[in-house]
């Protein structure tokens, strides 16, 4: 099946970025029918990666509430495709404990807001870095609480 893709000026027949699925990602959820509570997910991306050029992909955090246990839930959305964005915070000496992810690594599409469960940030800055822009940044603010 043919794929719809844009006309790139400069870029000889043949090579990878004129093909037009090499700005195709194709995703999928399974959900509970009762409850729509997601059960898994899948994306597929344009391969090698290394041809890939992806836009920033407009990624925002915030951090929704904040548990007794100082769990902190993080709602991350997206306005465009971002691969393997990857939570994490700077580890020293003087923190005892790394924390507790309940996912990392994520795959997010628009649409499909994913929560992540942190635990144990102990007053640390979240970090965020995806395929594209690989020097973390400070994304959230540092929490005010232990956990």
């Amino acid at each position: 099946m043919s794929c719809p893709g844009p006309v790139r000026d400069g870029v000889a027949p043949g090579e990878p970025l004129n093909v037009g699925s090499a700005t195709v990602v194709a995703s999928a959820r399974l959900l509970e029918p009762d409850t729509g509570r997601v059960l898994a997910r899948f994306s597929d991306w344009p391969e090698p990666y290394r041809f890939l050029q992806p836009p920033d992909p407009g990624l925002k955090v915030s951090v929704g509430k904040v548990g007794e246990d100082g769990a902190v839930v993080l709602s991350l959305s997206v306005e465009l495709p971002a691969k393997c964005v990857v939570l994490l915070v700077n580890v020293d000496s003087t923190t005892e404990a790394n924390p507790k992810w309940s996912d990392n690594a994520l795959d997010i599409v628009p649409g499909d807001v994913q929560e992540v469960v942190v635990r144990g940030l102990c007053g640390r800055k979240v970090k965020v870095a995806y395929f594209g822009k690989e020097n973390a940044v400070n994304i959230v603010p540092k929490a005010d609480h232990d956990g």
